[in-house]
């Protein structure tokens, strides 16, 4: 029987398999459908029209016969429109380029061979609201170029620029890029190039749209860029995989034996940064792109969704929980979690990026259904110092919300930079002076609340940014400051401070309780300093207040940001388009 994917052989409808018979089956019955009831002379172009309808249903169609299809199901993967099918809302799905596919015709114009590009894209609503979706079809080369047509790819990136709505890319394989098959089907050796695999499109639209990047199998070359090149990378646990190069490259390159999960599966690119997110499962990873995306607008230039549902913006029933969550000991840790849940609208903390730079986590979140962007130190990791990771992920996502008008707020609890020989290996002091770059340079609303320590140039960099600094005003303003009674600051926290700052004191005392007892005294001096009230007598924070209050001043401050702040900022980010210079040109 001859295989509609062989490329040596001539498709045989009439011996097909019965079940790709019966799939088949529609498909001519429609063309000779068409054939029949449609007279010529009214439509003159029947032939063409049946012949294209033909085509791509052929192109639907995937076969369970197919080697391709049989090695999804072996690998506990979906199929590229089950893929769809599962993410995007019921009956909204309008592909373009439904007929694409690598062809052979014989002398007489007759379909020998026919390929289905290993590409699909489309137009479709999730949650009602429109996307664009680009999935990879491993099941032809593992969609690796030799498969592709690179035009399609690059046209469904193009189209979510064009319309200004979210890009979802599903990926699984190389996502249209190199392979050796590909190379040694020229005629000449060429230079790669970021045109061939549209990463100009790729890389612009991080500026305009949500970009949501699912592993769905191995995330490879192309692939591998345009995962790492999201706003928001999630890997499916039981079949996903990030990296450059496959296993096979890297024995010729390093001379490692790994497999594909120790190269780059989810236990590895999670705790680096390489995904977000992780889902147990394909399904699982597809709905947290739903999640992520229901915080975000459309496009840059409108505002968040809000959520108005009286059911769905509900706080804790009990405001006062959150007052037992700092501990009294200051060398306790806790879990931040636990006072987010207390603050934000019940069920809407979203966590992006759990599993790595965990000193400091970063969340979605509603609050009076309106959304915002939640920062917070955790002290369990670290004590909160920012290392490396920590600074390179809150660079990341107050980048992703400043792009989408995401007002901010911050939980403050932290020591200062990371200390130490891994730290300095790390060169944590470049990611630590990035992030205060960003973290000055982005203009959406502020809203911070100082919990505990708050020491050094860590502390000032995300203490000081909701002081509501006046030469910051003109591009943001709505900054606000405020701390629990469990604050504590300074330049160092004590236990060092006091060894560097009173070293000869304490070395003139002999050792043993004589100096114990001296540097009880300085640590006491320190404490006395510190004391919370004093602080708020001398307007050294703006308010101090009680934890159960904080949800109370976010909803008030954030509908004061929502009505004057957020729609300047989006007006400001409106491109002009042609004309419209001439429209506001006096006279």
């Amino acid at each position: 029987m001859s295989n509609p994917r062989d490329p040596t052989s001539k498709i045989d409808f009439e011996n097909l398999h019965p079940f790709e018979a019966a799939r088949s089956e529609s498909a001519s019955q429609r063309v000779d459908a068409i054939a029949a009831h449609l007279d010529p002379k009214i439509n003159p172009w029947a032939h063409e029209i049946a012949t294209l309808d033909n085509r791509r249903q052929l192109v639907r169609t995937m076969f369970e016969t197919e080697h391709g299809v049989k090695r999804q199901r072996v690998n506990g993967k979906l199929t590229v429109r089950e893929r769809i099918a599962a993410l995007i809302d019921e009956g909204s799905w309008r592909e373009w380029g439904g007929a694409a596919a690598k062809t052979r015709y014989d002398s007489e114009g007759n379909l020998e061979w026919h390929q289905r590009a290993n590409n699909v894209v489309g137009r479709a609503t999730v949650q009602e609201r429109p996307v664009v979706v680009s999935a990879d079809d491993f099941t032809i080369r593992g969609g690796h170029a030799d498969g592709a047509i690179h035009r399609k790819t690059q046209y469904a990136e193009q189209m979510a620029r064009e319309f200004r709505i979210p890009m979802i890319r599903l990926v699984d394989g190389a996502s249209g890029g190199g392979s050796a098959v590909a190379m040694t089907q020229g005629e000449v050796m060429g230079i790669p190039a970021m045109t061939r695999y549209g990463l100009y499109h790729s890389f612009k639209m991080l500026d305009e749209v949500p970009v949501c990047s699912v592993s769905m199998g191995p995330a490879v070359g192309g692939g591998a860029i345009r995962m790492s090149n999201s706003h928001f990378s999630v890997m499916a646990k039981d079949v996903g995989q990030l990296f450059v190069s496959g296993p096979p490259i890297v024995l010729q390159g390093t001379h490692e034996v790994v497999t594909k999960a120790q190269l780059g599966g989810a236990q590895v690119q999670a705790r680096v940064g390489g995904v977000d997110n992780v889902g147990e499962n394909e399904v699982e990873a597809l709905n947290l792109v739903k999640r992520f995306l229901s915080y975000l607008p459309t496009n840059r230039w409108e505002l968040p969704p809000v959520i108005s549902d009286p059911a769905l913006i509900q706080g804790p029933a009990d405001s006062h929980k959150v007052l037992s969550v700092i501990p009294r000991d200051r060398a306790k840790p806790y879990n931040p979690r636990d006072y987010l849940h207390e603050i934000f609208d019940h069920g809407s903390v979203f966590e992006w990026g759990p599993e790595w730079g965990r000193e400091h986590g970063c969340w979605l979140a509603r609050i009076g259904g309106k959304p915002v962007a939640v920062i917070a130190s955790d002290p369990r990791y670290n004590a909160g110092a920012l290392g490396y990771q920590g600074c390179s992920k809150l660079s990341r996502f107050l980048g992703i919300a400043s792009t989408f008008h995401l007002p901010l707020v911050s939980f403050v609890d932290c020591p200062g930079f990371a200390v130490g020989t891994k730290s300095e290996k790390d060169g944590t002091l470049r990611a630590a002076t990035r992030l205060g770059m960003i973290l000055y340079d982005i203009r959406v609303p502020f809203f911070t609340v100082l919990i505990r320590k708050v020491y050094g140039m860590a502390g000032a960099i995300l203490a000081t940014r909701g002081e509501g600094n006046v030469e910051m005003e003109a591009d943001s303003g709505a900054d606000v400051r405020v701390a629990w009674p469990s604050i504590e600051s300074g330049g160092v926290p004590a236990e060092g401070g006091i060894e560097a700052s009173f070293k000869r004191q304490l070395e003139a005392v002999p050792e043993g309780p004589e100096r114990e007892a001296l540097r009880a005294e300085f640590n006491a001096r320190i404490r006395r300093l510190q004391n919370p009230v004093k602080m708020a007598e001398s307007f050294g924070i703006e308010d101090m207040i009680s934890p159960h209050e904080t949800r109370d001043y976010l909803i008030e401050w954030v509908d004061l940001v929502w009505k004057w702040k957020l729609p300047d900022l989006v007006r400001r980010d409106a491109p002009i388009r042609p004309g419209a210079k001439a429209m506001y040109s006096p006279g």
